[in-house]
């Protein structure tokens, strides 16, 4: 099943695999020119048909739809993802 980030400012999308580290370090696999954002941020993991988000210690925290994550959290199609000032679209299809 795939899923997508779609940033909202300008429509980029990034396509998920099973793991995703997004933030400004360079070995993230979503990686931000956002200067509120942490080298390592935050994770994005695949398991089985759910996607699940956890913040990872950053600096400004993480939100969806405009609730911090204090734990690892679930997405669903339609969910807003923030991660600094970067506000995505989480989108998931069924192929």
């Amino acid at each position: 099943m795939s899923a997508t980030l779609t940033e909202l400012s300008n429509r980029e999308a990034y396509e998920l695999g099973d793991f995703n580290l997004i933030g400004r370090g360079e070995n993230a696999t979503i990686r931000l020119a956002d200067g509120e954002v942490s080298r390592q941020h935050a994770t994005i993991r695949r398991d089985g048909a759910n996607y699940w988000v956890v913040d990872v210690g950053s600096a400004n925290g993480s939100y969806v739809n405009d609730v911090a994550l204090t734990t690892a959290r679930v997405l669903h199609t339609g969910d807003r993802v923030q991660f600094g000032r970067s506000i995505f679209l989480f989108e998931q299809g069924t192929t």
